[in-house]
C-alpha cells in the first residue's frame, strides 16, 4: 500500500513553486538572449551606418579631385558651385563619422584613424581651397597642385582601407545575430522539454503518492453505497489519510444507527401490525352485524374507524418494504409473466375502488410478456392505478396500456386527472412527497407508494417515470425487461382481458 508521511500543503508548494522558478528563471535567461540579439542587430546597423558615411566621404573626395581638375582646365562657374557644395559637405561627413565612431564601443579601435583621417582630409580641403583661390594650374611638377594630388592620393588610399576594414567586420555582424538567434531558439526549445518533464515527474508523484488512495477512498464509498464491507483506510499521515479514516468512521456509524434504526422500525411495524389486524376485523364484524343492528350513527363512526385502521395497515406495509429494500432482504422472483395476466390482476383489484367514484378504467390486450416478479408488478401497477382514481373527478376514464419495444416491454398508467405542477415533477418519487399538502390531511396517501414503485421497478432493473400537464391528465409509465419473445396467449372467453366499470 502507498503510504505518505507528509501533508499536502508543502506538496502543493512544491508542485506550484517549481513551475513558477523555472518560468522565472527561464524568462530571464530569454530575455538576456533577447536582448543580446537586438545589440547584434544595433552593431550591425551602427557598422552600415559607418560605412555609408565612409563611402560618401570617398566619392564625395574622388568627385572633388575630378571637379577641381577640370575646373583647373575650363574655368566654368558650375564646376565651381559644385565645388564649394563638397566643400561645405565634407566637413559635416567627417563630424558625422567621428560621433558615429565614438557612441559605440565597438569602433574604439578605430576612433585614433577616424581622427587622423578627418584631420588629413581637412588640411587637404583647405590645401584645395587656397589652390583654387590663388589660380593655381598644372603646369609644372613644382605646383603646389602637384603636392596636393599626391596627398589626396594617400589620403583616399587611408580611407578606401577604412571602409574595407568596416566592410569586413560588418560580414561577421549577421554571423554574430544568427548565433543570438538560435540561442534563442535553442533555449526556447530547451525551456519546452524541460517543462514538460517537469510536469510529468510531478504528476507522476502526486499520481504515485495520491491517486492511488483517492481511488481507495473512491473504491469506499461505492462499497459504501452497494451495502458491502468496506476497506480498511489508507495508511499514511496527510489529509487524504484523514479524509478516509474519517470516512471510514462515519460510514461504520451510519450503519449501526441505519441498523438500530431498521430493528426498532421492523419491532414496531410488527407489533403494529398483529393488533391493527386484529382491530379492522373485529370492526368488520361489527359493520357485519356480529353484535346486532347498529344505529346510523354508529354505522358511520365504525366504517370511519374501519377505513383509518385499514389506511395505518397500508402504512406498515409500506414501511414493511421499505425495511426490506433498504436492508438488501427483498427478494424478487423473476420469471416469464404475460402482460394480460398482469392486468387481470390489477384490474380484480381496483375494480370496486373504480365503481365507488364512478371511473371507468381500460385495458389494454397485450399479448407478450416480462421478466419480472408478478406479484410486485401487479402491487406497482395497483399503486399507480389507484393513484389516478383517487386524483381523477366522477366520470372520467383510467387507460391501463402496454407497449411492446426491441428490449423492454413499457407498461403505463394514463388518467385525466388534475395532473402535477412541471415544478413539482423532480419530486414526485421522493418518498414522503405530497404534491399538495392538503392531499395527506385528506387521506388521499402517506407519499410512500411511488418511492416504493420506483424502488421496485429499479430492482427489476427497469425504470419509471411521469409525463404530465396541469388540468390534462397524468401518464406514468415503467419499462421492463421482455421476456419470451412475443406470442399469443388465449384468455377465457369468461373472463375478457379488458372490462370497463363505472
Amino acid at each position: 500500500m502507498i503510504t505518505s508521511r507528509f501533508k499536502f500543503e508543502p506538496k502543493i508548494n512544491i508542485l506550484i513553486g517549481i513551475p513558477v522558478v523555472f518560468q522565472i528563471v527561464f524568462l530571464v535567461v530569454l530575455a538576456g538572449l533577447i536582448v543580446d540579439a537586438e545589440q547584434e542587430a544595433m552593431r550591425e546597423r551602427h557598422a552600415r551606418a559607418v560605412i555609408a558615411e565612409a563611402n560618401s566621404l570617398l566619392k564625395d573626395y574622388m568627385d572633388l579631385a575630378a571637379l577641381v581638375y577640370l575646373y583647373q582646365g575650363t574655368q566654368q562657374l558650375a564646376l565651381k558651385n559644385r565645388i564649394e557644395d563638397i566643400f561645405q559637405k565634407i566637413p559635416d561627413e567627417f563630424a558625422n563619422l567621428t560621433t558615429l565612431v565614438r557612441e559605440s564601443d565597438d569602433f574604439k579601435r578605430d576612433q585614433a584613424q577616424v581622427a587622423r583621417l578627418s584631420e588629413e582630409g581637412l588640411f587637404v580641403l583647405g590645401e584645395v581651397k587656397e589652390i583654387l583661390s590663388k589660380r593655381s594650374t598644372l603646369k609644372s611638377l613644382s605646383s603646389p597642385v602637384f603636392g596636393l594630388v599626391t596627398r589626396m592620393e594617400g589620403f583616399l588610399k587611408d580611407l578606401r582601407g577604412f571602409v574595407e576594414k568596416q566592410k569586413s567586420f560588418e560580414l561577421k555582424g549577421p554571423d554574430r545575430e544568427n548565433v543570438a538567434r538560435f540561442r534563442i531558439l535553442m533555449w526556447v526549445v530547451a525551456g519546452v522539454v524541460l517543462n514538460c518533464l517537469i510536469a510529468l515527474f510531478l504528476a507522476f508523484d502526486i499520481r504515485s503518492d495520491a491517486v492511488s488512495r483517492l481511488r481507495l477512498l473512491m473504491h469506499n464509498i461505492d462499497l459504501y453505497k452497494s451495502n458491502r464491507e468496506l476497506k480498511v483506510p489508507t495508511a499514511g499521515k496527510d489529509e487524504i489519510a484523514d479524509l478516509d479514516a474519517q470516512f471510514y468512521n462515519m460510514a461504520q456509524d451510519l450503519r449501526e444507527a441505519n441498523r438500530r434504526k431498521q430493528e426498532l422500525q421492523a419491532m414496531v411495524t410488527h407489533d403494529l401490525r398483529t393488533p391493527l389486524t386484529s382491530i379492522r376485523l373485529s370492526l368488520s364484524l361489527m359493520l357485519q352485524g356480529a353484535v346486532g343492528e347498529l344505529s346510523a350513527q354508529a354505522t358511520k363512526t365504525l366504517k370511519s374507524s374501519e377505513r383509518n385502521c385499514s389506511r395505518l395497515i397500508r402504512l406498515i406495509n409500506d414501511l414493511l418494504d421499505i425495511e426490506k429494500l433498504e436492508s438488501g432482504n427483498f427478494q424478487l422472483d423473476k420469471k416469464t409473466q404475460h402482460v394480460a395476466l398482469l392486468f387481470e390482476a390489477v384490474e380484480d383489484a381496483t375494480l370496486d375502488f373504480a365503481a365507488d367514484k364512478n371511473i371507468e378504467l381500460v385495458f389494454s390486450e397485450p399479448q407478450f410478456t416480462v421478466l419480472a416478479d408478478g406479484d410486485r408488478i401487479v402491487q406497482v401497477l395497483v399503486n399507480l392505478v389507484s393513484n389516478s382514481i383517487k386524483f381523477s373527478e366522477k366520470g372520467k376514464t383510467v387507460w391501463i396500456e402496454a407497449e411492446l419495444f426491441n428490449d423492454y416491454v413499457e407498461l403505463a398508467v394514463r388518467d385525466e386527472g388534475r395532473g402535477i405542477p412541471a415544478d413539482k415533477l423532480p419530486q414526485i418519487f421522493d418518498r414522503f412527497h405530497q404534491v399538495s399538502a392538503e392531499d395527506g390531511a385528506r387521506g388521499k396517501g402517506t407519499g410512500l407508494g411511488l418511492s416504493i414503485s420506483k424502488a421496485l421497478v429499479e430492482a427489476h432493473d427497469g425504470t419509471i417515470g411521469v409525463e404530465s400537464e396541469l388540468g390534462k391528465g397524468t401518464r406514468f409509465w415503467m419499462r421492463l425487461p421482455r421476456g419470451d419473445k412475443p406470442m399469443t396467449v388465449s384468455t377465457p372467453q369468461a373472463e375478457p382481458v379488458q372490462k370497463r366499470s363505472k
